[in-house]
């Protein structure tokens, strides 16, 4: 994890690697995945969402290794 802490926990923007091509970022509350994130799977392909509780919320972008973007929810 490469970001903001308070006391100790992920808290503020953040990056947070599980590999080279696989990673989570945005904010971060009291560690905990919260509000506007981007998660990247090690296949190229990218999620943009809002994320409450530590779960995607609402209405997201998903983005395949080619570039082509989709609205889902």
């Amino acid at each position: 994890y490469i970001g903001e802490y308070l006391d100790g926990q992920f808290n503020g923007k953040g990056l947070y690697k599980w590999s080279e091509n696989e990673y989570c970022k945005g904010e971060y509350k009291m560690g905990i995945k919260e509000g506007k994130g981007e998660v990247r799977y090690p296949n190229g392909k990218k999620y943009i969402c809002p994320f409450v509780n530590g779960k995607p919320h609402g209405i997201g972008i998903f983005e395949d290794e080619k570039g082509n973007k989709k609205e889902i929810e």
